[in-house]
């Protein structure tokens, strides 16, 4: 108890000093380890406490985000990570244009409660204008259920996105998986005789596309292989029926 943070951060301002320690190290695993290594393993190491204040580099993140950041775990810290409490203390103190800079932040700080959270309004925000970039950044960040739902919608407008002036913008690898889930899911839905353009209405429903597909494809490559197999095995029986007439003769 009295421990503060001193918090650098990007932007005018300088650092945000005397920050409660407490309350950011009860949510955030990065800032409990940081605390354990500087106040707590010493002194069982038998080393005197030197200082009461800690230092975190935010300097990535700019300072308005921050603030808005702290306003949240300060709002949530005395019923800790209660999912009401957690909505309503970012609702009451996350603006729209931060809330994805909150997520990096949250996700640095490994504070998984603000993470799914904000993860999950992100969810019920996505449009033809950021789905692209919500994929990119649910991938980056591995969140699968974000990840999903963004590359559901992209998917279903897939003729459009790679128009899209941030279609380049995403990594060549991330396109490559994209163009081929569109590819495979397109696919198997025109070999059912159905639309090509698709919603998919739950991740059953997504997984069990790709599943079906996988399937279908695996089960022709083996008919393929097992035909090969016949048309040799007859040449080789016509071979071996012509040398044997051959000898005879």
């Amino acid at each position: 108890e009295g421990m503060v943070l001193t918090i650098l951060v990007n932007g005018s301002g300088g650092p945000i000093e005397n920050v409660p320690l407490a309350p950011l190290a009860s949510l955030c695993d990065t800032v409990y380890g940081l605390a354990v290594n500087t106040f707590i393993k010493p002194q069982f190491g038998g080393e005197q406490e030197q200082s009461r204040s800690l230092q975190l580099d935010l300097s990535q993140f700019h300072r308005c985000a921050v603030v808005e950041f702290l306003s949240v775990i300060s709002t949530m810290a005395p019923s800790h990570d209660n999912n009401n409490s957690v909505s309503k203390a970012i609702e009451q103190h996350v603006s729209n244009e931060n809330i994805v800079e909150c997520c990096r932040i949250a996700h640095f700080l490994q504070c998984n409660t603000i993470v799914h959270a904000l993860s999950s309004i992100m969810e019920q925000s996505i449009d033809s204008q950021n789905c692209l970039s919500l994929c990119h950044f649910a991938d980056q960040f591995n969140l699968p259920s974000l990840f999903e739902r963004s590359l559901t919608h992209m998917l279903s407008t897939m003729e459009h996105m790679q128009n899209h002036e941030l279609w380049m913008d995403l990594p060549s690898d991330l396109q490559n998986r994209i163009v081929t889930m569109r590819n495979a899911i397109q696919s198997s839905i025109i070999g059912r005789g159905r639309k090509a353009k698709v919603f998919f209405s739950s991740s059953e429903e997504f997984l069990a596309i790709f599943s079906d597909n996988i399937r279908e494809q695996r089960e022709r490559l083996q008919e393929a292989k097992r035909r090969q197999e016949e048309v040799v095995r007859e040449r080789v029986e016509r071979e071996e029926r012509r040398g044997f007439l051959r000898r005879r003769g």
